[in-house]
């Protein structure tokens, strides 16, 4: 590596993607982009840093599976959250703890392995690698069209997933919510409101989130406009917004 000096010596070290470990992939809605083989990623941490172990490696913080309604069912989702560690000479360093996950009907092996390797690839991408693919000096899915100013916003993280699914949940309870309803409805929204907190799985943008969706399902039409500005403020991507906007604006 260059000098350590420079803040960005990894990152400069790790940033430019060899197109020959990328492949193109579409998806429904027309969406398309370039995948990065995750096993690429372990390479490039291992040429950086010294063999997987031993120069670098990942520590796992907490698994958990959750189930989540979508369309007339639900499915179940296994979650991993860990940091890669690595020795920069003397000093033994550490990025901050992502999220990977995926859905768990997959070999119980494979689930779990695939939300390693997704939590993998976040972290890595803290420290730069493949950066030129998530910037739009690539050709890739975060490519920007040609002539629009460079993008502000970063990949969507395993946490704004994880928010996203929590939001989509917690909006379900909704046409529970009638003139007389039950107060173990409310009592189930006051303990929802808890979880995050006790997980300790949410930054505070994220949990003041939660708060405020939870917040206007149980409050009247008046405090639920009250509480538009705020949603305005959070910090969140705009489909968890969209969510939270849904439930303000509509009538129960």
């Amino acid at each position: 590596m260059s000098d350590k000096s420079n803040p960005m010596h990894v990152w400069d070290a790790v940033e430019k993607t060899d197109p020959r470990y990328t492949k193109p992939f579409k998806k429904g809605g027309g969406f398309s982009g370039t995948d990065i083989n995750p096993t690429y990623r372990m390479k490039v941490l291992t040429e950086t840093f010294g063999p997987c172990g031993q120069g670098w490696g990942w520590t796992i913080v907490d698994r958990w599976r959750e189930t989540f309604p979508i369309g007339d069912g639900e499915k179940e989702y296994v979650f991993v959250q860990l940091f890669v560690w690595w020795s920069d000479g003397e000093k033994h360093c550490h990025t901050g703890a992502q999220i990977g996950g995926t859905e768990s009907g997959r070999a119980p092996d494979e689930c779990w392995k695939m939300a390693i390797t997704d939590a993998i690839g976040k972290c890595a991408t803290s420290l730069g690698v493949c950066a030129d693919v998530y910037m739009g000096e690539f050709d890739s899915k975060y490519q920007r069209p040609e002539g629009t100013p460079s993008p502000r916003k970063s990949r969507p993280s395993g946490e704004d997933t994880l928010l996203l699914n929590t939001l989509t949940s917690l909006a379900g309870t909704a046409p529970a919510k009638l003139p007389g309803r039950a107060d173990t409805t409310i009592s189930f929204l006051d303990s929802e409101a808890d979880k995050p907190i006790k997980s300790r799985r949410y930054s505070p943008d994220h949990e003041q989130a939660i708060r405020t969706l939870i917040d206007a399902l149980k409050g009247t039409s008046a405090e639920r406009e009250k509480l538009e500005p705020f949603v305005k403020e959070l910090a969140i991507p705009a489909d968890c917004k969209k969510v939270i906007t849904t439930i303000l604006e509509t009538p129960f």
